[in-house]
């Protein structure tokens, strides 16, 4: 009866203790994978004191109310900070649900085609499970600290504690550890919806501004007259492929094969690094960056950008007579946005006539995108120039299958690729190790940049001008915590038709030099205009970094 007696004495204690350390914990989870440390463990949230102050002396009407607001929000707070966690190791960023929030129905629609309805549909109950057991499991903890008058005892306890550390640290004894993080956190997200309004009105009228929009059209582009333009992105080819020893010797191989047929079809290259918006994700605000010489980093920018006079390469390109095309592989449903941004024709998934498997995710291997690209614009007989924008595909996530290149004429309608689409791990499996995915990307990208070198050599006439550029670094997982921003970019023609670009200082060849000129990716379009527009060589465009 004893041992029972105290136990029953000793179980409110353990309880008023528990519900302490899960309060602490939800405060002091960390919103970014560097702050994930065990010393994080000793960070003392000031929220704390506050909280157990509120329970231990709230009027017992006001009690119930309270503890649902502190599980309702915390459980908020939760959210926040893993979105924001997410985000950062995906994307190189925090999370905003004002700039970001349609990313929500990507990630259903990346899940979907990945794994299932079923499977996404079970992943997102599990999800929303989670976060409404944060919510019970934090009115618990309040509950349990508010019960009599142990919350006081608590709440002054902790006060205490928060006295000797600060005394410790007044006198040199021990760093300081205490901050209001989580509040800091919902703060840091308010401000960022009142950025991006403000923002919003910015852009617009950097938007409205654009030296080049005067230029007639018979001037407009004149030394690229009479020649294909091929603007081809290279999903998730970034500096890091150039520059970490994990897949640096691969992609300078693919790239010196590259330049050896550049050579023996007697074409030049030159090569160079722009800073993309964009990490990890995003690819379409890369390109509109691109495109329309204004920086595209988030949804609210490319809402803008549409709505606005603002004009594109591909704009300028119909005005001076070229025949402006998409070729975007990973558009599976309508894209109004197409005709808006200036393109003529658009070839989208389901109008590039793949009748293969899906490699996953991805809907079609990048030779059959090229193979079309060839069959449906550069093969036709009596047609004006073309000017190509085309999103290549094999190197999305999740890298697996990888595509094997076959002969050219083997192609056709892309049943040729059904073994391989059934071959490789599943995704599942692959993404359980993090250096599998890490092997998995380097061969994507080699699988990409073999297939623009087969291009090359058995496709193209040789006059055409050809960019290939990456639209962002890979997620930080694959590329590093500090890979930065930065991607390559490789423009290859007629030597004669590159001269214009003498003045950029670019590295001849096809892999750019570490010290190459970097630029802002929004740089890229008046640079470019200016370079092959004789009228408007030195106007200098009104950029927004």
């Amino acid at each position: 009866m004893r041992g029972g007696g105290a136990y029953r004495h000793l179980w409110p204690v353990v309880r008023l203790v528990a519900g302490i350390l899960i309060l602490d914990l939800l405060l002091i989870f960390p919103n970014h994978p560097g702050a994930a440390t065990p010393e994080a463990l000793l960070l003392l949230p000031w929220e704390l004191p506050v909280l157990l102050l509120m329970l231990a002396f709230v009027p017992q009407r006001l009690e119930r109310p309270l503890i649902w607001a502190i599980g309702i929000l915390l459980a908020l707070a939760m959210l926040i900070k893993c979105a924001d966690l997410i985000s950062n190791l995906s994307i190189g960023r925090p999370f905003s649900f004002i700039l970001d929030g349609f990313l929500l129905s990507a990630a259903w629609q990346l899940g979907v085609g990945n794994f299932g309805v079923a499977a996404t549909a079970g992943v997102v109950l599990l999800i929303a499970l989670i976060f409404g057991g944060i919510g019970l499991a934090a009115g618990w903890a309040a509950r349990q600290v508010s019960r009599k008058r142990t919350g006081a005892g608590a709440g002054l306890a902790v006060l205490l504690l928060f006295g000797a550390a600060a005394a410790a640290h007044a006198i040199g004894a021990m760093p300081s550890r205490t901050a209001a993080f989580t509040s800091h956190v919902i703060l840091d997200h308010a401000r960022y919806v009142r950025a991006g309004l403000e923002d919003k009105r910015h852009f617009a009228e950097a938007a409205a501004k654009d030296s080049f929009a005067a230029v007639p059209a018979d001037t407009l582009l004149a030394g690229l007259r009479g020649h294909d333009v091929l603007l081809t992105f290279v999903e998730s080819y970034g500096r890091t492929n150039l520059d970490n020893p994990l897949y640096a010797a691969t992609t300078r191989a693919a790239l010196e094969t590259l330049q050896s047929t550049v050579t023996a079809r007697g074409l030049a290259a030159r090569s160079a690094w722009l800073t993309s918006p964009v990490m990890g994700g995003g690819s379409w605000y890369a390109h509109e960056t691109l495109t329309s010489g204004l920086r595209i980093g988030d949804q609210t920018r490319y809402d803008a950008l549409l709505a606005s006079p603002r004009l594109t390469l591909i704009d300028f390109f119909a005005r001076a007579g070229w025949d402006t095309v998409a070729v975007v592989p990973g558009i599976t449903m309508a894209w109004p946005e197409g005709r808006k941004l200036g393109f003529e024709r658009i070839h989208d998934a389901g109008h590039l006539g793949y009748h293969g498997l899906p490699f996953n995710w991805v809907t079609m291997p990048d030779q059959f995108t090229l193979a079309q690209l060839y069959r449906l614009e550069l093969a036709r007989a009596d047609r004006p120039p073309v000017f190509a924008v085309t999103a290549l595909l094999s190197s999305h996530a999740p890298w697996t299958p990888i595509p094997r290149l076959v002969p050219w004429d083997a192609v056709e309608d892309g049943a040729i690729f059904n073994e391989q689409a059934r071959q490789g791990d599943a995704p599942e499996v692959v993404w359980r190790d993090p250096d599998r995915v890490r092997d998995q990307f380097r061969k994507a990208i080699d699988y990409s940049l073999r297939a623009l070198d087969a291009f090359v050599a058995a496709k193209l006439r040789g006059d055409e001008l050809l960019i290939i550029l990456g639209d962002h670094q890979p997620a930080p997982l694959v590329a590093g915590a500090d890979a930065g921003h930065d991607v390559p970019i490789t423009i290859i023609g007629p030597p004669d038709v590159l001269a214009a670009l003498e003045g950029w200082g670019w590295t001849p060849g096809t892999i750019p030099a570490a010290d190459a000129p970097v630029w802002p990716m929004q740089d890229f379009r008046d640079r470019f205009l200016a370079a092959y527009t004789p009228a408007a060589d030195g106007t200098a465009g009104h950029l927004m970094h």
